[in-house]
């Protein structure tokens, strides 16, 4: 499924609140921020000598001043609000590309970059969990489910997660009681299990919605 496909895995809600984003994006932000990306990236990997760390230093100093007059409210800023994206218009959380879905299940692919980087060259533990945090909560709301929000997150490291692989994602509903649901998911390098996670997510009442 491609970035601009994703919408259809929204619940109305979020449909709504991604639509909202798009009409405040200027054209070039999905550029912008996959270049924001890139650098991240780039600036985790590199050991540059003193000069090189003085001009990039420059220009970033550059980019916050170009952007800093148009800072707004956090309930309009776009950042994290493009959910037709893959990485949702933001640069934190790492991406996820899905490929099918169902009303009680979600299968997806993710990258990690050198950014979400741990020791040892493989991705951190937190990044991780960060992956499953977004993947479960996209399939806790699907199937017209109103919207809900994180309880619980258990994260089980079965296997060291490289960086720089396509990985597979797969996510259920596991288990649904009255305004909570249990889903489960599963982080893979192919046929190897790198992580397994267990969420709880509660159903917002209509006052918190």
């Amino acid at each position: 499924m491609n970035d601009d496909n994703r919408i259809a895995v929204l619940s109305p809600h979020w449909k709504s609140w991604a639509e909202t984003a798009i009409q405040q994006m200027a054209p070039g932000w999905r550029e912008m921020t996959a270049s924001l990306g890139r650098l991240q990236d780039a600036l985790a990997s590199a050991v540059p000598p003193e000069d090189v760390v003085a001009e990039a230093t420059a220009l970033m100093e550059r980019a916050r001043a170009l952007l800093e007059p148009y800072e707004v409210s956090g309930s309009e800023q776009i950042f994290g609000r493009l959910l037709t994206s893959a990485t949702r218009g933001q640069t934190f959380s790492p991406p996820l590309w899905v490929d099918r879905f169902e009303d009680d299940e979600l299968a997806a692919t993710t990258r990690f970059g050198r950014f979400h980087a741990g020791n040892n060259g493989v991705v951190h533990g937190g990044a991780i969990a960060l992956m499953f945090d977004d993947a479960l909560g996209v399939t806790s709301d699907l199937g017209g489910r109103e919207r809900s929000r994180t309880a619980s997150l258990t994260v089980d490291f079965r296997s060291l997660t490289p960086l720089d692989r396509v990985l597979d994602v797969r996510v259920r509903l596991a288990h649904q009681e009255g305004r909570k649901r249990t889903l489960r998911g599963t982080l893979s390098d192919g046929d190897r299990v790198c992580a397994e996670a267990t969420g709880l997510f509660i159903e917002l009442r209509p006052d918190q919605r």
